[in-house]
């Protein structure tokens, strides 16, 4: 069960224990590309491809962010007169 609470305008998402990130790797051997779910604090996994290929990389990506609130979005930004005048 996902639970989230708002604390001094900051939300908190508690995830189960259960909830792992997605890694994703390439294998070597046959070039192909897979993600496996693996715990946060595992040091050394040892990851295998689907053909069972040892010898695997991991891809670092661009983390997929969403913001929502106020202040991220284009229509939320000053005005364009204190801009202008240098006044903060």
């Amino acid at each position: 069960m996902i639970s989230t609470w708002n604390v001094d305008n900051r939300i908190f998402i508690e995830l189960p224990e259960s909830a792992m990130p997605l890694y994703e790797y390439v294998c070597s051997t046959c070039g192909q590309n897979f993600e496996k779910a693996l715990p946060v604090d595992t040091d050394k996994p040892n990851v295998r491809c689907p053909a069972g290929h040892r010898k695997v990389h991991r891809i670092y990506s661009t983390p997929v962010v969403m913001f929502k609130g106020t202040g991220f979005y284009s229509t939320d930004h000053r005005s364009d007169r204190s801009v202008s005048d240098g006044k903060s």
